[in-house]
């Protein structure tokens, strides 16, 4: 994502998604990074250190502002809702 950023790509025109692993991945990555991105898409996933996610929002006001997707089946075996 630095690297788009060095590109000239502004990060809040990036969204970044996942599915499973990759969906809690990229939750992760927004909470954590110094950047806002356009949004966030995670399929099937869950919120990894959930217990830290005041925290993490804290750090950035700008966070609040980045919009989440999240979306899940009800047939998922591995992930329960």
């Amino acid at each position: 994502m630095e690297e788009e950023v060095k590109n000239g790509i502004p990060s809040d025109h990036i969204f970044i998604g996942g599915f499973s692993q990759g969906g809690a991945t990229a939750l992760y990555a927004a909470l954590n990074s110094k950047l806002r991105f356009a949004g966030v898409i995670a399929l099937s996933t869950w919120l990894p250190m959930h217990q830290r996610v005041n925290e993490y929002l804290q750090q950035s006001e700008s966070k609040f502002t980045t919009p989440i997707f999240t979306g899940h089946g009800d047939s998922d075996p591995m992930v329960p809702i």
